[in-house]
């Protein structure tokens, strides 16, 4: 003995799968593989065989046996007795004249200023405000006025005040860009 209690043995069964465990190993790979591959081929073949409707290539004697069951099968057109014209003429249709509708349609602005945009839409003769986007560094405040509607851009000493209305339905805006330079 080498004093080792036989651990120092060469070819022994350390790892304890030996010859036969190996091949059981490689066998269950095998078998793990080919039932990925079946899985695989059965879901390809279900999305890409059509089934029953499977088309096909027909010989000319199918399709003339093909034709000749669909004319057998076509109804015949019916023919009916055709309309005569009448001896007496109808009545004029009466024409009545009407208004063209009054629309009450929107009509929207949008205004790109110093400082932001603002965009507002008339809806007859009421004016909304839509949006007032400030750019940065730039602050928006919005004017209380019944009649028309103020925006303020303001940064630092800067100032561009827009004023809207609705003029026949349209959006129409003055715009007053106020710059304090030192």
């Amino acid at each position: 003995m080498d004093g080792t209690g036989g651990a120092g043995r060469r070819g022994g069964n350390a790892g304890g799968t030996g010859r036969v465990g190996g091949a059981v190993m490689v066998l269950a790979w095998v078998l793990a593989v080919a039932l990925v591959g079946l899985v695989a081929w059965w879901a390809v073949a279900a999305v890409v065989d059509p089934g029953e409707g499977r088309a096909s290539v027909l010989s000319p004697v199918e399709v003339e046996s093909a034709r000749a069951a669909q004319e057998a099968a076509a109804p015949d057109p019916t023919v009916g007795p055709t309309p005569s014209p009448t001896s007496e003429p109808t009545a004029d249709p009466t024409i009545e004249p009407t208004e063209p509708p009054t629309t009450t349609g929107e009509v929207a602005r949008t205004w790109d200023v110093t400082g932001g945009q603002v965009g507002v839409v008339c809806r007859g003769a009421a004016l909304e405000l839509l949006y007032a986007t400030p750019v940065e560094g730039w602050t928006v405040e919005l004017g209380d006025d019944d009649d028309d509607l103020e925006v303020e851009f303001r940064t630092g000493g800067s100032e561009t005040k827009l004023q809207a209305v609705c003029v026949d339905g349209v959006p129409t805006a003055s715009v007053e860009d106020d710059t304090d330079e030192d």
